[in-house]
């Protein structure tokens, strides 16, 4: 069977398929095969660009870690957070029965 039949044939098969599940394990598996080359001649056919909190969480942890300078960073300012602690609306958990609010957060697995 030469490879037009094969695609031919492929091309049938996957427009038989009603499981959304299996046609998204199909897409993942041919982008996969596809990025690693093993397309023949074609590898790069569906590159998608990494995202950038990936190529950050790739990056190896440093020996040292500033807090100050990442809270400068991040904005941290414990004085607004204990503000908002202090100031947050508490009326709204008035009606709710605290013993059901954690049976649901248990079961919720």
């Amino acid at each position: 069977m030469d490879i037009q039949a094969s695609k031919i044939e492929l091309i049938k098969m996957i427009a038989d398929i009603e499981s959304e599940r299996l046609i998204e394990k199909l897409k993942k598996f041919l982008r996969q095969e596809i990025k690693n080359g093993k397309n023949g001649n074609a590898p790069s056919l569906v590159e998608e660009p990494e995202p950038e909190w990936l190529t950050l969480a790739k990056q190896p942890m440093p020996d040292h870690l500033d807090l100050d300078a990442i809270s400068k960073e991040q904005g941290y300012d414990p004085q607004k957070l204990s503000d908002f602690f202090k100031n947050r609306d508490r009326n709204i958990w008035n009606d709710e029965n605290f013993e059901e609010l954690v049976e649901l957060l248990k079961n919720d697995k």
